[in-house]
This record gives C-alpha cells, sequence and structure tokens, in this order.
C-alpha cells in the first residue's frame, strides 16, 4: 500500500493481480491451477516474471518499458519449467484425486516433449533478448546452464517410475538459479562499464 501512494495505482494493480493468481489458483470456484489447460503454467509465468519484473522496474523508474517485458521472459520460462517438472514426481497421484494438470491430461509422453519445448524455449527467449539488446551479448554465458537439462532428458524414456524424475527437477533447479545469477550479473556489469 505504501508503494502506491509513492508511485501510483500501477503498483496496486501489478499487487493485485499477483494476489488473485495466488489465491485462485487452487481456490473455488475458479482453481484454475488444476484445468489442464496450462493456466498454472500462464500463471507462474505472470508471478515469478513479467509481474514482479515489471512492478519492479515501474516502482524504480516510474516508467513502463516493453524491454522489461521481454527481460523477464527467459526466467519467467525457466520458473515455469519448474513447476511444470514438478508436476511427473506425483501425478498418478494428481489424476487419482482429480487434479487436471496438463501432465494429467497429455501423459508422459508428450508432457515429456512439451517440457523439453519450454526448455529450449526459455533458452531461446534469453538469444531473443541479448538480439534485441535487452540483455548484453555476455549473458549468453547463461546458455551453458542447459548443459544438465539435456543429460538428464537424454536418461529419460517415454514412461517412467515418478523417481526418475528427481533429477529433472534438480536440473530445472540448477538451471533456473544459475542462469537468473548470471542474467543479474550481466546486467550489473553493463551498469557499470556503461559509467566508466
Amino acid at each position: 500500500m505504501i508503494l502506491s501512494f509513492l508511485c501510483g495505482w500501477l503498483v496496486l494493480l501489478f499487487g493485485g493481480l499477483g494476489a488473485l493468481i495466488a489465491y485462485f489458483y487452487v481456490a473455488p470456484p475458479i482453481k484454475f491451477g488444476y484445468r489442464g489447460k496450462g493456466y498454472s503454467e500462464i500463471a507462474i509465468l505472470l508471478s515469478f516474471g513479467v509481474l514482479p519484473t515489471v512492478g519492479s522496474y515501474y516502482v524504480q523508474t516510474m516508467q513502463l518499458d516493453y524491454r522489461v517485458i521481454l527481460l523477464s521472459l527467459p526466467i519467467g520460462l525457466l520458473t515455469t519449467l519448474i513447476l511444470f517438472n514438478h508436476h511427473f514426481l506425483h501425478w498418478k497421484a494428481d489424476k487419482s484425486a482429480g487434479k487436471r494438470t496438463l501432465v494429467v491430461v497429455w501423459g508422459e509422453k508428450r508432457a515429456l516433449a512439451f517440457s523439453k519445448f519450454l526448455c529450449v524455449l526459455s533458452y531461446a527467449a534469453l538469444v531473443m533478448c541479448v538480439f534485441l539488446h535487452v540483455f548484453p551479448y555476455y549473458a549468453l554465458i547463461g546458455l551453458f546452464t542447459v548443459v544438465p537439462f539435456w543429460r538428464v532428458y537424454g536418461k529419460l524414456k517415454a514412461e517412467n517410475p515418478s523417481p526418475a524424475y528427481l533429477p529433472l527437477m534438480g536440473a530445472s533447479l540448477k538451471a533456473t538459479v544459475r542462469c537468473g545469477v548470471i542474467m543479474m550479473l550481466s546486467l550489473v556489469i553493463e551498469v557499470v562499464v556503461q559509467a566508466l
């Protein structure tokens, strides 16, 4: 609330959207997190990528810029991938409980293909950001964080026992943290270089 007085009503909009997404993810009557139509993945992309990044930028600059949305995509997509890959660990239990995640709706084989696609899309977003000068070129070092992903993907079959997905979760977490740190450092270095 204090930030809204200092920075305007848009801060309330960003915070309010985040709160609504978090609440209705599991709360009735909507429960969009378990409808099996990809709403939960879009919610995570917005809640952990676009909204906090754009909101933070606005609070500090009192401006909106489309480049900030682009900047939010790589980390937002990687965070979405963490959630998506987590569903593999308990998708059979979710199915029994009536929770319709995309893994439940699509089945293991198709969902695993989408997981790989989402991984590629995350790193493609980073390349796009560098190409459009949103990130400096040395942010491309973050591409190396994809290596553990592909090692794990290479070991998975079309159907796997739930514990086989634990390494994929580990790779998701490590890649997101490492790539996120590299992207942040690249922005800090860019600011320092420009100030010299």
